[in-house]
């Protein structure tokens, strides 16, 4: 009985130490495949970084664009109006034509000034340095020395009111709408020196095409060409200001800008 005991004793203890084994055998396979599959992760994200290639820098050097200076008549802006110069002509003159209309750099008033937003005036005085005594030589009447363009009545206003000074103890002659009919601009035309006018392309093509005004003695166009009204369309992008241009420069002006009596400076 005793020898029966102790062998019973013995397998109880054989069992449990089998089982402890197993335990700790199955406690040391699942730390292993932890950290089998942490290394095989890190061993990935070292993979994938090696893989990830920085972008190369760029050798050329950052572009710089200028600003355009738009007080004056730049290269750009005499590109500009010659184009759609002839992007206008085009279906109506022929090609012979439109070549003896073709826009030339010695057509424009080219000037700089050192205020950064000058007037009308200030810039006028650059475009034209003998403008005192041009002013003091002028006798016709009806007969202008500077013609300024603008795209409405409105800013028309605002243009004349910077040329007051400029041309005492004359009067700037106001030839847009709203303000004077036409045979009363007519009428002051003929009874007074007027060195400067402010004028709106149709009201102008209509004066002129009356004989009211007298471009012998002009010596600049200037073009209100950068202004924008609220739409953000300028001189060329309306076509009711732009077409009357037009016809005014093919039939009044044209000749007097290829002599070079008169010349264009977009403002």
């Amino acid at each position: 009985c005793t020898c029966a005991r102790a062998r019973q004793l013995e397998q109880k203890m054989a069992k449990r130490a089998i089982g402890s084994a197993d335990a700790v055998e199955d406690e040391w396979w699942v730390d292993g495949w932890k950290g089998e599959k942490r290394a095989a992760v890190a061993q990935d994200d070292v993979s994938t970084s090696k893989k990830r290639k920085k972008a190369p820098k760029s050798l050329e050097p950052p572009l710089h664009v200028e600003e355009e200076d738009v007080l004056y008549t730049s290269a750009i802006q005499r590109q500009k109006f010659a184009r759609a110069m002839h992007d206008t002509l085009k279906g109506i003159l022929t090609p012979v034509e439109r070549d003896a209309m073709k826009i030339k750099r010695s057509h424009f008033i080219e000037c700089s000034v050192q205020c950064a937003q000058p007037s009308l005036s200030q810039l006028l005085e650059q475009a034209i340095p003998k403008w005192e005594e041009l002013v003091k030589a002028l006798h016709t009447r009806g007969s202008p020395l500077v013609i300024v363009l603008s795209v409405s009545a409105n800013r028309a206003v605002e243009l004349r009111r910077q040329l007051v000074g400029h041309c005492k103890p004359h009067r700037v002659a106001k030839l847009f709408s709203r303000h004077m009919k036409a045979d009363a601009q007519s009428s002051f035309l003929a009874s007074h020196t007027t060195p400067v006018a402010v004028a709106t392309p149709s009201r102008l093509l209509d004066l002129l095409d009356n004989d009211a005004l007298n471009v012998d003695n002009l010596c600049a166009i200037v073009l209100d060409w950068h202004w924008k009204d609220k739409k953000l369309r300028s001189f060329s992008c309306l076509p009711e200001v732009w077409q009357s241009f037009v016809e005014l420069y093919q039939r009044h002006f044209h000749r007097k800008v290829k002599a070079k009596q008169t010349r264009l400076l977009l403002y």
